[in-house]
């Protein structure tokens, strides 16, 4: 049984975890994203894979969910080139545009 969720599923699912006009995102299924433009934060990409292990790109954009700080961890980011660099929590200020803390994974 396919068990994918919709991008409006998806999306509704991170409107629910919005607190303080901030989001946190720790999809476990959640394996890369991107931003639609990289000097603007407002539009992003996710990939994500369902229990089914079915790929599904997310694009959707942060301004209507008003908030203002995006929070992912776990995740790689990818530009728009292509390459991906794992991150252990990149933390976004969606007023400013700035990238407020970047962790990457620390090698044994």
């Amino acid at each position: 049984m396919n068990e994918k969720l919709s991008d409006i599923d998806m999306i509704n699912k991170y409107k629910q975890q919005i607190k303080n006009n901030i989001l946190k995102i720790t999809e476990p299924q959640l394996s890369s994203f991107k931003f639609v433009d990289q000097l603007n934060f407002k539009k992003l990409i996710l990939n994500c894979y369902d229990k089914s292990q079915y790929k599904t790109h997310i694009e959707f954009s942060l301004v209507p969910l008003n908030i203002t700080k995006l929070i992912i961890e776990d995740c790689a980011l990818e530009s728009i080139s292509g390459i991906r660099q794992m991150t252990q929590l990149i933390e976004l200020d969606l007023n400013t545009n700035r990238v407020d803390k970047f962790f990457t994974p620390t090698c044994c």
